[in-house]
Parts: C-alpha cells; sequence; structure tokens
C-alpha cells in the first residue's frame, strides 16, 4: 500500500492528459450544451494544455513577477530560491508540467486580484503542531481537482453528471460582474488577448474560492503536516462537490464571497 507521502508526490508530478471529450450526449436532455458551450470547451481545453517552457522568457518573466507578489521585500538571488514558493523542488516548470502555463496564471491571478488573503495565507502560522502546507503545489492541486471534476484529469475519476453540469454553467456559461472583478487586460500585462476571455476569469474565481477552503481545512486541524495534505485535499474535494452541487451556487455569489474575504483577510471564510 502507497504511503500518505508516495500518493501526495505522484498526485503533484503524475499529471497526463488522458483523452476524453465532453459532448453535449453526456448531459440529461433536460440540459443539453450547445453547440457554443461545447466550443468553448474545446477552445479552454487547448488553452489550458499550453505548457510551461523555462526557456521562453515571458513565462520566466511571469514567474519573476509571481515571485516579486509572493516576497515584494525580497529581491530573487538564485533559482533555487523559487523553492520558497512553495513548489516540490527548486526548478518549478517541473512542477508546472500538469498545470502548464495556466497553472501560474491562476497563481498569478489570486497574488492580484485578492492581495490581502492570498498575502494571509502564504504566510500562514507555523507551529510546533501545524506545518505550512507547500502553497504553489497545493494551488496546482486545486487546478488539477476542478480538472476532475470535468473529466479532464488523468485519473479519469467518475464525477456526478449534476455536478459536471453545474460546473460547465458556472464556467461557460455564466458572466461575471464587471463592476466586481477587474477585467484580465487591466490585471496583467501578460495577459492573452487570444485567450477564452469570460471562462477564464470563472475558472479564476473558482479557482480563488476553492483554494481559500484548502486553506481553511488546513488550519481547522489542530495538528497538521505536510504528509497530511493527500488528506486535507480529500476533504476538501468533498466540500467542493457539495457546494458545485448546490442549486444555489452561481458565479455571483463566488465572487462575492471572494472579494468579501479579501477585505476581512482573516480565516472566516463565507460560504455560498
Amino acid at each position: 500500500q502507497k504511503s500518505r507521502l508516495a500518493s501526495f508526490r505522484e498526485m503533484c508530478g503524475g499529471w497526463v492528459e488522458a483523452p476524453r471529450q465532453l459532448v453535449s450526449g453526456f448531459f440529461s436532455s433536460a440540459s443539453p450544451l450547445s453547440p457554443e458551450t461545447i466550443h468553448r470547451m474545446e477552445q479552454f481545453r487547448t488553452y489550458m494544455k499550453i505548457p510551461y517552457n523555462k526557456d521562453n522568457s515571458t513565462h520566466e518573466d511571469m514567474l519573476l513577477h509571481y515571485w516579486e507578489q509572493c516576497f515584494p521585500a525580497e529581491p530573487l538571488k538564485t533559482r533555487e530560491s523559487r523553492q520558497q514558493l512553495g513548489f516540490q523542488g527548486t526548478d518549478p516548470a517541473s512542477d508546472f508540467r500538469g498545470a502548464g502555463i495556466f497553472g501560474l496564471r491562476c497563481l498569478m491571478y489570486f497574488a492580484i486580484s485578492y492581495p490581502n488573503t492570498f498575502r494571509d495565507m502564504l504566510q500562514g502560522p507555523c507551529t510546533e503542531n501545524q506545518e505550512r502546507y507547500r502553497f504553489s503545489i497545493a494551488g496546482l492541486n486545486i487546478i488539477h481537482m476542478l480538472s476532475e471534476f470535468l473529466g479532464w484529469g488523468f485519473k479519469q475519476t467518475p464525477q456526478n453528471p449534476n455536478l459536471i453540469r453545474n460546473l460547465v454553467h458556472l464556467l461557460f456559461e455564466s458572466e461575471t460582474d464587471d463592476a466586481k472583478v477587474p477585467k484580465l487586460k487591466d490585471l496583467f500585462d501578460f495577459a492573452d488577448p487570444g485567450g477564452p476571455g469570460n471562462t477564464e476569469q470563472n475558472f479564476y474565481e473558482i479557482f480563488c474560492f476553492s483554494f481559500l477552503r484548502l486553506h481553511r481545512e488546513w488550519y481547522s486541524r489542530t495538528s497538521v503536516a505536510y504528509m497530511d495534505f493527500p488528506d486535507v485535499l480529500q476533504d476538501t474535494t468533498k466540500r467542493m462537490q457539495e457546494i458545485l452541487l448546490s442549486s444555489s451556487v452561481d458565479m455571483e455569489k463566488i465572487v462575492a464571497s471572494n472579494v468579501a474575504t479579501n477585505l476581512s483577510f482573516n480565516e472566516s471564510i463565507q460560504d455560498v
């Protein structure tokens, strides 16, 4: 039987895209997918597959920008120092092989859009009984979790069709209130003009919301260490499945929760 640590390492480093296509027939006839939605899903999945390339200066500049968001008062001295960002090793590119450059964009969105919450989570307490989790790799696992919910993960874990349909609606059929969140082009000087627009921002918001829940689950435990991460992620996954299966969940409530938490920047994370 695998140890929890071995399972965690496999979870972090073993992403392989398995071929699977969601089509409208997968869902009940009561809520079929439109050709436009199917097209947006295919476009977005392709967008998420773009790999991180450490030989690409734009990608490396984005990673440097991420460091500056995490440690604004501490210049990056060596490439090895980037392990302080909460990656597994000294070369973050190896951790991005599953999430690609999109994984870094998710982390950057969180850092720029909700800086109070982001820094509060990054600098979480570290005591004798509560270790800090590896921040960036935890975020990449959240992306993996959401991909699994869509049927796009390497494990191909069976999902509740209603959960998939609700998440598809949130990502591909919902509009984010422009008055509550900045436009991507105003957030990022590296914004991709060819990106999938509102779907991308919706994913970022759900990512932030989910990551907050993992953080709360971690620090709700009086004793927690690195090897406990798989258990924490499993409990976070179950909670997010419950939320996404709720008929009351919508993008407006998810964004409102993210905004409210950033204003208070404490452990009191709102439910939707």
